[in-house]
């Protein structure tokens, strides 16, 4: 199974920056361990600068890409008027991060925590002593 992951960043401006790279496996060992391979080739790695940017489509990972968005969108409207904020924290001792690792939670109106990992929802809340 090929696993994508799927980052948005906001930038100093305030506009959005989505990125979506393949994971490598784990198996794979690269000769330079300092410069990982994903940033660099555009075959597993592509960076989105606007809707319309990320809507042209040239190949697979474009398409990918627009996959992986759309199913963001639909998973937060799902929730609706529900969502306080979308926060990202890898352990329940880091500090706040977007996205990082593929992995966010949702806070809604009541306090409960869900989490959302690589993009697939799960229903299950979260322990609120962990936030």
């Amino acid at each position: 199974m090929v696993k994508w992951i799927a980052t948005v960043k906001r930038t100093t401006n305030g506009a959005q920056n989505f990125s979506v790279f393949h994971q490598p496996d784990k198996c794979a060992s690269s000769v330079n361990k300092e410069i990982l391979p994903h940033l660099t080739d555009s075959k597993i790695h592509r960076n989105y600068h606007s809707l319309k940017q990320l809507q042209y489509k040239v190949d697979k990972v474009d398409e990918i890409a627009l996959a992986l968005y759309r199913r963001i969108l639909d998973e937060i409207s799902t929730l609706g008027a529900r969502v306080v904020k979308i926060i990202f924290k890898p352990s329940c001792d880091s500090t706040a991060r977007l996205m990082e690792n593929g992995d966010f939670r949702i806070k809604f109106q009541d306090g409960t925590y869900f989490s959302i990992f690589n993009i697939f929802l799960a229903r299950l809340p979260y322990n609120n002593a962990c936030l």
